[in-house]
């Protein structure tokens, strides 16, 4: 009975391999740092690549601008001629008549349409700039996530060995009666409760792992794993000084928008009182048999008179617009300034609880643990005082381990990568 139970373990086994084996593809496993990840997000990220086909297309707005209008060309010739009573008659008292107009810009009808299209791609670039930012931000929070989600669950799997051990050196005393039976059944429950917090953390990964692949685009088969050089940011982060948050606020891509967008206007003002003035075209004309004589060759000049309409709609709407635009490029510094001036206190703040937290995580270590494991195991400590020791331990561990996080994110909100 015993070999039958052990050959159906067996095959139970051999057959949950092969079935593992063909229902999940291997995974490649891909080591990442904060600038590898911006390198990949620069070249496969859709947001960035469709900025980068806009940013084309205010380029070629650009050039498109800066092109002369084509010359108009008007050709008549006589269908009957009264003289001779030929139709289309092309020779000697055949009747042609050439005229050609060129459109002639004046005032800076021209020049503040191509200055606005010069400022509209450097608009399209500042857009660009900060849709990097932003995604960086997003790209370095998730991965900073992900890494320190990691850390939390060795940390729980630290605990959950000391109570494994535990139980598995208790099986035996279990089992001649010289353990209790409530002692068995808390440290089972202590072991459950732990697992299932670990599954949770283990999903959180996962959907946060996804949102990084959704970022990089990379398929379900990569497994990605993020590597934050902790001490090496923690090290910038000591370093950094509250001047060089300044000195980075004009230097931010969303505020060049803004003041882009205040160029763009302030040459629209300029374009819309330069197309009140006249629109001037000059003329030729060649007549082959006209009324003055044979091959009459004139010039001349054509304008419009802006009497009625002189645009002054069109004008005060782009002085408005300019005014808005500039309350908008204000409001936004002021908003940028009081982010940076929070943003720096919170890291301040974030500094210091880390500072603290690392002195209390570095005393509750992993040896203390291990002692804890042999104390209880010798009946020094209770069931209860074990227990309280390995929840102090997480509590200690985690809240070091979410201090860092924080800081971090922190200290990206900085954006310093773009000072």
């Amino acid at each position: 009975m015993n070999l039958l139970k052990s050959l159906c373990c067996i095959l139970t086994f051999n057959c949950f391999v092969v079935y593992a084996t063909h229902s999940y593809p291997k995974q490649d496993t891909l080591y990442l740092s904060f600038d590898d990840a911006e390198k990949i997000l620069s070249d496969k990220n859709v947001n960035i690549n469709q900025q980068n086909v806009e940013m084309k297309m205010s380029e070629a707005e650009l050039r498109q601008e800066k092109l002369f209008e084509n010359p108009e060309i008007s050709i008549q010739h006589n269908i009957n001629n009264p003289v001779t009573g030929r139709y289309f008659e092309c020779g000697k008292e055949g009747q042609s008549d050439i005229q050609i107009s060129q459109r002639i810009y004046i005032g800076g009808q021209r020049s503040n349409r191509i200055k606005i299209a010069e400022a509209n791609v450097r608009l399209s670039k500042s857009t660009l700039a900060d849709t990097k930012r932003l995604l960086r931000r997003d790209l370095y929070s998730t991965m900073a996530d992900i890494f320190y989600c990691k850390q939390k669950i060795s940390i729980m799997q630290k605990e959950t060995d000391v109570i494994d051990k535990i139980l598995l050196s208790y099986d035996s005393q279990y089992n001649k009666g010289n353990i209790s039976a409530v002692e068995v059944v808390r440290l089972k429950s202590q072991m459950v409760q732990l697992q299932k917090e670990v599954r949770g953390l283990e999903i959180d990964m996962m959907s946060k792992t996804n949102e990084l692949r959704t970022m990089l685009r990379f398929d379900v088969n990569t497994h990605i794993v993020p590597q934050i050089n902790e001490k090496e940011i923690l090290g910038q982060i000591k370093n950094l000084t509250k001047d060089e948050i300044i000195e980075g606020i004009e230097r931010r891509p969303d505020l060049e928008m803004a003041k882009q967008k205040v160029e763009m206007a302030e040459h629209n003002v300029k374009l819309q009182k330069a197309n009140g003035l006249p629109e001037l075209s000059v003329n030729g004309e060649w007549d082959k048999n006209g009324n003055i004589g044979h091959n009459y060759f004139g010039a001349g000049v054509t304008f419009t008179i802006p009497i009625f309409n002189r645009n002054q709609g069109t004008v005060k709407a782009a002085q408005h617009n300019l005014e808005a635009q500039m309350l908008e490029k204000e409001h936004l510094h002021d908003v940028i300034a009081i982010e940076k001036d929070q943003n720096w206190n919170r890291l301040l703040k974030l500094q210091e609880m880390v500072d603290e937290t690392s002195k209390v995580a570095e005393e509750m270590s992993q040896q203390i643990i291990l002692n804890v494991q042999r104390q209880y195991m010798n009946h020094n400590i209770s069931l209860i005082e074990l227990i309280d020791i390995l929840d102090t331990y997480k509590e200690v561990q985690f809240t070091h381990t979410e201090n860092k996080l924080e800081l971090i994110k922190a200290f990206v909100s900085l954006d310093i990568q773009n000072n």
